[in-house]
């Protein structure tokens, strides 16, 4: 069973270089999210922060700008469904991320997210 637990920058980092599949780390965030597996190993992290694009700099809206597990069952569900949740308790309106083109968004939908 899956759970979420707290994270440092310096094991996020390193997950995210070990197990993305196609970025590397992302140098600003705001927030960062983890997932514990069988015995508290780190299974999966979302890096959140304010959006890349100028234009998207409102002050109420955050994106998640890394997202990534070791191939947990619904781990990227539960990491966009917590970023949506700290977000909004944060007082944030919108949230955003961006997936290629290839990835269905499963997890993005049953998180809540919608496409836009």
């Amino acid at each position: 069973m899956i759970t979420p637990r707290p994270v440092q920058r310096i094991e996020v980092r390193q997950f995210v270089l070990d197990h993305h599949r196609h970025q590397r780390w992302v140098s600003g965030f705001l927030w960062l999210h983890g997932l514990a597996g069988e015995g508290g190993a780190l299974v999966g992290i979302a890096v959140v922060g304010r959006p890349g694009a100028g234009a998207r700099q409102d002050g109420v809206t955050k994106e998640v700008a890394r997202l990534c597990t070791d191939g947990e069952p619904n781990g990227c569900s539960m990491l966009y469904g917590a970023a949506r949740r700290a977000a909004t308790a944060k007082g944030d309106r919108r949230g955003l991320t961006y997936i290629l083109a290839s990835e269905p968004g499963a997890s993005l939908r049953a998180a809540g997210w919608r496409f836009l």
